[in-house]
């Protein structure tokens, strides 16, 4: 019994094709999508977020001395240029990211976190900017060595505390410039207060701010609310 002969298959054309880019594979979805009369040119959120951030201008390794702190205040007090309301900000915008995903501005770091900022601090707004000219003015202008005793100094001291602690800021930046206009110092990254050199050569006055209580810092916060429910309240009633 006899058997065909079988000749070998016909080579056709190669089935082998290039990696699709990308975009070619973001065409075909459309070409699929628009063929089953759907909206087509949706692309994933997530990812143009992420190729839209630019590239980040600190990044910071939170310690575990540092841990527990809150991430706007602390972008406040370790990146120069940034105060605490232009840093909640920047982090409702994604500006500022915790291991690279999007938080809150009220969010606890912890040790091992990776803080990146990836815009620059605001300008100024131009109240803030004459309050520190003011301050500036008032710093030069005080040629004579500091008159203020360090009792004065640490009452200064501890009211501008309490009122960055209640987010007046206004009054903590009117308080910075009455010190800096009596020649007192104020440092907030070491939180320490100095004086300078008396005219005699002697040593200027120094010292260090108040750090709060977790009660004080609970009641300031608890008054905070109260003001700002009272306000709302007011502007809500009827004129």
């Amino acid at each position: 019994r006899s058997h065909p002969v079988l000749s070998p298959p016909r080579r056709g054309p190669s089935t082998h094709t290039r990696a699709q880019s990308p975009e070619t594979h973001r065409m075909a979805d459309d070409a699929a999508m628009a063929a089953m009369g759907l909206p087509t040119g949706f692309r994933d959120r997530s990812i143009e977020d992420e190729e839209a951030l630019p590239e980040a201008l600190h990044t910071i390794a939170i310690t575990q001395e540092q841990s527990g702190a809150k991430l706007a205040k602390h972008i406040a007090t370790v990146v120069d240029g940034w105060s605490r309301n232009a840093a909640a900000a920047a982090v409702k915008e994604g500006h500022i990211r915790v291991n690279g995903e999007q938080s809150g501005a009220n969010r606890v770091l912890e040790s091992g976190d990776s803080v990146t900022v990836h815009a620059a601090p605001p300008a100024a707004s131009a109240e803030s900017a004459e309050r520190a000219g003011a301050a500036e003015k008032a710093g030069a202008a005080a040629k004579e060595p500091c008159t203020l005793s360090a009792c004065q100094i640490n009452c200064l001291v501890d009211e501008r505390v309490r009122a960055k602690a209640s987010a007046n800021y206004a009054l903590a930046d009117e308080l910075f410039a009455q010190l800096a206009g009596s020649s007192v110092r104020v440092d907030d990254r070491s939180k320490t207060w100095s004086t300078p050199v008396n005219a005699d050569g002697t040593p200027g006055l120094s010292g260090t701010q108040t750090v709060l209580s977790d009660e004080e810092l609970l009641a300031l916060e608890a008054e905070r609310r109260r003001v700002k429910e009272e306000q709302a309240a007011a502007a809500a009633k009827p004129q």
